[in-house]
């Protein structure tokens, strides 16, 4: 059925007994996705832009679409014209209520006005602030996965979007991005006082000490987030809510490592956010499967 194969449409992290799963979706001629467990492949390489609605090729893509189709998916326009989308938000001085949303659609609320989660992330050295849906599919686990994080202390949980959308801007204003580029995420990953380690040979061992739980065996973590932004600090800023504290992926390090351009190749070692490390030929490669979506696969091998 691989050959039938015609382009890969996005990536997914799960748990399947004591493992944790890295799949990648891809679509077939006919329409029809289907997982496929990336530590299955030996290579994959793609192509050319596919637009996800039209199926013409492209020379580049917006989320997935072509400029023409794009223009006429209304779910996206209306995300586009919320305030808390823009850069240019101007949150602190008109908002949005339940009342009078500022996308003018009601029928959002129900994502707007619900639960939120406030967070703190660390890859390697360097710290993000985010926020993501109580209710979203994967929960904080599938947030945390999908950004690579390390480590994480979680605010949980804040009443609608707009509270939260200003509690993150508060961290914001005291330094803290909202993103980490991807170039960023790889020269952590180039660190040398980090060890290798194979996450196909490691088993979640979900464990939860005091205010802490681990996704992975304890003895993996090397913690920092919470020596870099005290607890009594966030009690402070928060003294109605539970704190909590995770450790996700472990700290790793492939010194040497070189740039897989559009392709898949060799054993798969590790998997961290949309960072695939693999060797080959005794040379490690990496491959940021973000670089890879909504492209035309061209070549498909499993092991």
């Amino acid at each position: 059925m691989d050959k039938f194969n015609r382009s890969f449409r996005g990536f997914s992290y799960f748990f399947e007994d004591t493992r944790l799963k890295l799949v990648l979706w891809l679509e077939n001629y006919w329409g029809e996705y289907f997982p496929v467990d990336v530590l299955s492949l030996k290579k994959l390489r793609t192509g050319e832009y596919v637009c996800k609605v039209c199926n013409n090729y492209a020379d580049s893509l917006e989320d997935g679409y072509c400029a023409d189709c794009f223009e006429l998916d209304e779910q996206h326009q209306i995300w586009l014209n919320c305030l808390y989308n823009k850069k240019e938000s101007f949150i602190n001085t008109i908002g949005c209520t339940r009342a009078d949303p500022a996308c003018g659609i009601p029928a959002h609320l129900s994502k707007c006005y619900t639960r939120y989660f406030l967070y703190l992330g660390r890859i390697g050295s360097l710290i993000k602030v985010g926020i993501t849906r109580k209710g979203r599919l994967g929960g904080f686990w599938g947030r945390f996965l999908e950004q690579g994080l390390n480590e994480a202390i979680l605010v949980d949980s804040l009443e609608n979007l707009p509270l939260t959308s200003k509690e993150e801007k508060w961290f914001k204003d005291l330094g803290f991005p909202d993103s980490i580029k991807h170039e960023e995420k790889v020269e952590q990953l180039l660190q040398r006082k980090h060890k290798k380690l194979d996450i196909g040979q490691m088993q979640v061992e979900t464990a939860e000490k005091e205010m802490t739980t681990y996704l992975f065996s304890p003895d993996l973590y090397s913690e920092q987030l919470l020596s870099e932004f005290p607890h009594d600090l966030w009690n402070e800023r928060f003294p109605t809510k539970k704190i909590r504290h995770f450790l996700v992926f472990p700290d790793v390090g492939y010194s040497g490592l070189k740039s897989s351009k559009l392709s898949l190749k060799g054993k798969i070692c590790w998997f961290q956010g949309s960072l695939v490390v693999s060797s080959y030929r005794q040379e490690y490669f990496m491959t940021n499967l973000k670089d890879l979506l909504h492209r035309e696969i061209t070549e498909l091998r499993r092991i």
